[in-house]
């Protein structure tokens, strides 16, 4: 301590260091931090590796993109690189509702896969 936190960014780029090529100030950009190399996202200004920064796609919002990043990435290691889901398979997952949950739902929906979840009854319709 003191220790700046923060798992998820989306904004716009202010500088870029040497041999950056990929990127220019003015530019959008997404990302999830590696925190553990260095401070979090949660700070004013944040600096990043080329190789982990992404353009924000434009039709999401920052605040939209930013929700996507680490929940989005952690659905997408579990069932397209860990799981290998396929069109036509059934997955189940637990949490539905739940921050990595809801991502997965519509992820593996989106692959053609048979969905199936546990909430609790108060969540079924946002599940649904």
């Amino acid at each position: 301590l003191p220790s700046i936190t923060g798992h998820d960014v989306s904004g716009v780029v202010e500088a870029v260091g040497p041999g950056v090529t990929s990127f220019m100030p003015g530019d959008e950009v997404w990302y999830t931090p590696q925190i553990f190399d260095g401070p979090g996202s949660y700070a004013e200004y944040h600096v990043a590796a080329e190789s982990i920064v992404g353009k924000k796609p434009p039709e999401l919002s920052h605040l939209e993109a930013a929700s996507l990043t680490l929940v989005g990435g952690t659905a997408w290691e579990a069932l397209v690189v860990r799981a290998g889901l396929r069109v036509g398979e059934s997955i189940l997952v637990h949490g539905g509702a739940g921050g990595v949950g809801h991502v997965v739902i519509q992820l593996a929906k989106a692959m053609g896969a048979r969905v199936f979840t546990t909430v609790r009854e108060a969540n079924f319709e946002f599940a649904r």
